[in-house]
C-alpha cells in the first residue's frame, strides 16, 4: 500500500492533544512550515514511527496514549484481492464482487493503537 494520497494525523501524541492533527494528503514533496514548538518535527516522528515502530508510548500527551490514524481510498485492485468474484454466500450473502466492488474510491481509515515489533 503506496502512502501518496493518504492522510496521516495523530492524536495524543507529544504536543498535539485529543483532535487528530497531521497531513492531510501526503505527496511526492511536503514541505512542513511553522512557528517553533508548533509541532513540525513531531510529524517527522509520526512518520518515522510508522517506518520503523518503536514503543511512542513515553510520548503520550497528558499521560494519553498516542493513536495513529491512516487514511486512504481504496482502489479496485485492492478490493480485487480480497472480494473475489468467484465467491458467493457467507456473511455477505451474494456474490463478493458484487458488495465489495460499491468500496472502490471509498475512504477508510485505519487506526493504530499500538505496534508489536518482534525481534527475530
Amino acid at each position: 500500500m503506496g502512502i501518496i494520497g493518504q492522510s496521516i494525523k495523530v492524536k495524543n501524541f507529544k504536543c498535539f492533544g485529543e483532535k487528530a492533527q497531521g497531513l492531510e494528503n501526503i505527496k511526492p514533496i511536503n514541505l512542513l512550515i511553522g512557528r517553533n514548538n508548533s509541532g513540525k518535527s513531531s510529524l517527522l516522528d509520526l512518520i518515522e514511527y510508522l517506518c520503523d515502530p518503536a514503543d511512542m508510548s513515553k510520548f503520550g500527551h497528558n499521560s494519553n496514549s498516542p493513536k495513529f490514524i491512516i487514511e486512504k481510498s481504496l482502489d479496485e485492485s485492492e478490493l480485487r484481492s480480497v472480494f473475489s468474484e468467484s465467491v458467493s454466500g457467507g456473511v455477505i450473502g451474494g456474490n463478493h464482487w458484487n458488495f465489495g466492488r460499491n468500496f472502490i474510491d471509498k475512504s477508510v481509515e485505519f487506526y493504530v493503537k499500538k505496534m508489536e515489533v518482534k525481534k527475530l
